[in-house]
Formats: C-alpha cells, sequence, structure tokens
C-alpha cells in the first residue's frame, strides 16, 4: 500500500502526530491523486512544489476545483514569480478581493500585510499570503486565477494583470482605498525607497500610515501615509516639497507633508488639514480649491485627494 492509498483509507482522527485539519488536507490530495489521470497527478506535484506553496496548496481547494488543477499549476508560479515586482500583483488581488492578511492593532489602527518578503519567508515573498488560512484571501486569489486564466493565452503576464486591475477601476464607483492602491502603483510598490514587504496600518479612510520596518512595535520605526507617499512620487526633485523624508514620521505621530512655502498639509478624516503658517492663502485660490474656514483641501468631482493635493501645491508653490 502506498502513501496515497495509506492516507485515502484513514480516518481522520487515526494519525495523532498531524493536525487534524493538516490530515484532512493531505486526504483530499491523496484522493485526489489516487483518482486522477497522469496529467493531473503531476498538475498536483507541480502544484506542491511551485515556490510560494511549499506543499501548501489549500488555498486553492483542491476537492473541489480539481478538474482546474492542470492550469493552476502553470498559473501559479507564473502570477506569483518571485523575480517579478509585486506591485502589479497585489494590485491584482485586492481588485479581486484581497483586504489584505490581519496582523495585530497597534495605536495608528490595525495593521495589515499585502505582500513582499517577510523575515518568515526566506526563500519566496508570497509564501505568507498563499499559505495562511484566511477564507477570505482563498477566495480572492482563486477569483485572481479564473480573471488570468480566462484570457487569452498569448496575452502576456504583465498585461493580464493589468487588464484584471483596469476592469476594477473601469467599474468603481466609489473613490475607497482599493481604488487608491489600484490607481497608484508607488502605494503597493516595493522597490521604491522601501524594503521588500507591504506593510500597512488602517486608519479612517484618508489615515493609512505605510510602515518602512517592521519589528515588535513597528511604529519605532518611519511611517508614511499612503496618500503623502503618492504625492511625493510626483515632487522628487524637491522642488515643491522638503527632503522626501520629512514626509515620514515615527512613533504614533501622524506624517505630513511640508510644503517649500511653509504650508503643511496632513491627511485627516475629512481631506487635506492645510497649516498655512506665514503663508497667505489668496481669495483665488480658496476659491479655486473650495477651502473654506475649516482650511481643509477636500477631493472633488473631478479629482481625488490625490489629484488635488497636487494641482494645490503647484498653485500655491513659490515664484521661482
Amino acid at each position: 500500500e502506498n502513501v496515497y492509498e495509506f492516507l485515502a483509507n484513514q480516518e481522520i482522527e487515526e494519525i495523532s502526530s498531524l493536525r487534524k485539519e493538516n490530515l484532512t488536507r493531505e486526504k483530499i490530495k491523496a484522493e485526489i491523486f489516487i483518482a486522477g489521470d497522469e496529467e493531473t497527478k503531476k498538475a498536483l506535484f507541480d502544484l506542491e512544489e511551485a515556490a510560494p506553496l511549499n506543499g501548501l496548496i489549500h488555498q486553492f481547494k483542491p476537492h473541489e476545483n480539481r478538474d482546474k488543477l492542470i492550469a493552476y499549476s502553470k498559473a501559479v508560479p507564473e502570477i506569483w514569480d518571485d523575480e517579478q515586482i509585486s506591485s502589479l500583483v497585489i494590485r491584482a488581488m485586492i481588485a479581486c478581493g484581497f483586504n489584505g492578511l490581519y496582523i495585530k492593532n497597534c495605536t495608528l489602527g490595525g495593521m495589515y500585510f499585502y505582500g513582499g518578503k517577510t523575515p518568515k519567508d526566506k526563500h519566496n515573498k508570497w509564501t505568507t499570503i498563499l499559505t495562511n488560512d484566511d477564507p477570505e484571501i482563498s477566495n480572492a486569489v482563486l477569483l485572481l486565477l479564473d480573471k488570468y486564466l480566462e484570457q487569452d493565452i498569448s496575452i502576456p503576464r504583465e498585461q493580464k494583470l493589468e487588464n484584471i486591475i483596469s476592469e476594477y477601476l473601469a467599474n468603481s464607483v466609489e473613490r475607497e482605498w482599493r481604488y487608491y492602491f489600484l490607481k497608484y502603483p508607488v502605494i503597493s510598490d516595493n522597490t521604491w525607497h522601501y524594503g521588500e514587504h507591504c506593510y500597512y496600518v488602517q486608519g479612517s479612510k484618508y489615515e493609512w500610515e505605510r510602515l518602512k520596518i517592521v519589528t515588535r512595535n513597528p511604529l519605532l520605526g518611519w511611517h508614511i501615509n499612503m496618500f503623502n507617499l503618492a504625492v511625493v512620487s510626483f515632487f522628487e526633485n524637491g522642488e515643491y516639497l522638503g527632503n522626501y523624508f520629512d514626509a515620514w514620521a515615527r512613533y504614533s505621530y501622524p506624517s505630513a507633508l511640508l510644503l517649500k512655502n511653509g504650508m503643511k498639509l496632513q491627511c485627516i478624516e475629512e481631506g487635506w488639514r492645510i497649516e498655512t503658517n506665514e503663508f497667505i492663502l489668496s481669495p483665488e485660490i480658496k476659491n479655486k480649491f473650495a477651502i473654506t474656514g475649516d482650511l481643509i483641501l477636500r477631493e472633488s468631482k473631478e479629482r481625488d485627494c490625490i489629484e488635488i493635493a497636487k494641482d494645490f501645491i503647484l498653485e500655491t508653490a513659490l515664484p521661482k
């Protein structure tokens, strides 16, 4: 009797050295292997051997999706390629319902992981995401696979993922956090001034902080509001904003944008809070950006939170 027949015929309670849940998963794989043809058996092996998975394929619900295993075995290593930039995959997953992997709460809000290499991922940066037990992540992964595989095989990997993102944005009716993640790749980029990970602390609508390093107490390190991050990416030459690291903060302090004209913009629940300091906002500027006595710069129907901040910075720039 080989190991597959042994597992397939075992009662779940009979092997105490394995977690019941893990044994159930192995039993399902054994049943698929015994009943499957050679191509299905090879697909099962290939999927288990895919770099991000380390043999753990439960997120793909193999019992329910046994007819898709051959396609999955080819698509999984192609999509979650360790050598490719993470941002594109993170955004495609978000477009399919991925809300991040919850880690813990901290002073600024709930801490979530979106992808990239963690200290535990010694060999592949997608292992933490693709081998956890969160059913919502499994649903997002499966939807992404379906949307990816339904496209013509001749379309390159990057274009397939971009198509999934574009489809979501085309049908998006609300500018919530997903809209910003998908429209502005820098928000999830793991190559632009960061480590290899993508951790965020979620506050209110505009109060999302990206963590630069991950420690036992992450706020001891530097963090930046995701809207600051996107705006800063448009002004890297330092002509309109202060030093790049001026937009970062430490501990539980919120990060903010420091403008060369002396003003400060900070994202709060209502939008951008303007601290004018000694700068005088003209009536024309106030009227153009609908700024009232509360000095809040709000997104408009025509311009989202990032676009309106970018335009405001350009409009209020000091004369050259």
